[in-house]
């Protein structure tokens, strides 16, 4: 199909000096199992997730942040995590089903990312 523009909710999760072999599995196990359209692990320690913002991608990515901030309050060793969330357009590579081939590219992307820097924010 090519690539469109589409508006999509990105979820930052990030700690600055890298996840730690005890928490990096189960955020990334937690992305995973939220469904997302697409992810990506873009440094030891920031994992983005993308999801469209309709529908069933919606209420994963509500799922999602639910489910860390859930996390990060009985467990002292998600405290120093941020998360960030941000929703705009963005340009996505989609395949003849629908789905997202690779990371979609835009100015939302970083506005997620700053948001998970300065701790947790949505945008």
């Amino acid at each position: 199909m090519g690539q469109r523009a589409e508006n999509f909710i990105v979820v930052c999760l990030h700690k600055p000096d890298g996840f730690s072999p005890e928490v990096g599995p189960n955020l990334l196990e937690m992305v995973e199992i939220s469904h997302p359209d697409h992810w990506e692990f873009i440094h030891p320690g920031t994992v983005l997730a993308y999801f469209r913002a309709r529908g069933r991608s919606k209420k994963n990515a509500a799922n999602l942040t639910f489910s860390f901030d859930s996390l990060k309050s009985r467990d002292l060793r998600y405290k120093s995590v941020g998360m960030g969330q941000a929703q705009g357009r963005l340009l996505a590579d989609i395949d003849f089903w629908g789905r997202v081939k690779s990371s979609p590219l835009g100015s939302v992307v970083g506005k997620a990312i700053e948001c998970a820097r300065q701790a947790n924010c949505v945008v």
